[in-house]
């Protein structure tokens, strides 16, 4: 399986999937609903036209779109569910391919055939009145095909329903649970990553007072242990940082501090040049 999915890539893929079925649908009922005038030949040409080309683009909506759609889709669900079980997707989306493929390569051609002798009838279209035998053959071939599918097409029929059974027999063995996609109108987890703060400084009234290390110089900190704590956003791993220091209850490391909005400042009040420094004691921290 490609790369992980995020659940906005899988509702684009969604959109340009069920964009086009749905819309050519949508576009075949409503001329068939629509009332036909006997005397406006040309409307009714557009209207036979517009009929056969929405069959023609659900069709093709059912092969790479589909297949993008249903390949981000289980991409996105299974993604942590470790390489067996995306070997069961893999292989389960390879043999529905193959099936859907073959299926719609003989509702195009039988769709073809029947388009040809229609758009024959035309005055407007007599060009191709040559290929109306050749286009009753084809219907002819394409309705056997069709009609005999359940017998050539078995292996492959059986082909998918093996791969789903172990798919399921797989997932019901896994302490896995696949991700669901949010509802419409309820933001995905990548939103909610995007628009949380990078580092949110938590206090809870309680800070340290300043302290001086005797060289003259006023430190003013709050202390990690003593409420102050710097909560970092979580990867979308959903797993525990190294830099969740909130998390683990631990002092930051020195490099690390600069990062964080906790208030660390450091005012020289007055400084000796001859005077050695100091370290401050690491307890204090």
């Amino acid at each position: 399986m490609p790369a992980p999915y995020s659940s906005d890539q899988v509702r684009k893929a969604g959109q340009a999937f069920w964009t086009p079925a749905g819309g050519g649908l949508a576009i075949l009922v409503a001329i068939h609903l629509t009332p036909k005038p006997l005397g406006e030949q040309n409307i009714r040409l557009a209207m036979t036209v517009a009929y056969f080309a929405c069959i023609f683009v659900a069709l093709w909506a059912l092969g790479k779109p589909r297949d993008d759609y249903m390949k981000a889709l289980y991409g996105w669900r299974y993604r942590e569910g470790g390489p067996a079980l995306e070997q069961h997707v893999r292989l389960y989306l390879s043999a529905l391919n193959r099936l859907v493929t073959a299926l719609t390569a003989v509702l195009a051609v039988f769709t073809a055939s029947i388009a040809i002798k229609v758009f024959a009838k035309w005055p407007q279209l007599d060009l191709i009145v040559p290929a109306v035998d050749v286009a009753g053959w084809a219907w002819w071939l394409s309705l056997l095909a069709l009609l005999a599918f359940p017998v050539w097409g078995r292996s492959r029929i059986s082909n998918v329903s093996q791969r789903h059974q172990l798919l399921r027999e797989a997932l019901d063995t896994a302490d896995f649970t696949p991700q669901k996609m949010p509802s419409l109108g309820q933001p995905t987890q990548t939103q909610i990553i995007r628009e949380a703060p990078a580092v949110e400084a938590v206090t809870e009234g309680i800070s340290a007072p300043a302290a001086s290390n005797g060289t003259g110089r006023t430190i003013t900190r709050t202390p990690w242990s003593s409420g102050a704590a710097a909560r970092v956003r979580p990867c979308a791993c959903s797993m525990p940082c190294s830099t969740d220091f909130s998390r683990r209850g631990s002092t930051p490391p020195a490099r690390l501090l600069p990062s964080f909005s906790t208030p660390r400042a450091i005012s020289a009040a007055s400084s000796a040049p001859s005077a050695p420094p100091t370290a401050v004691n690491a307890t204090s921290w």
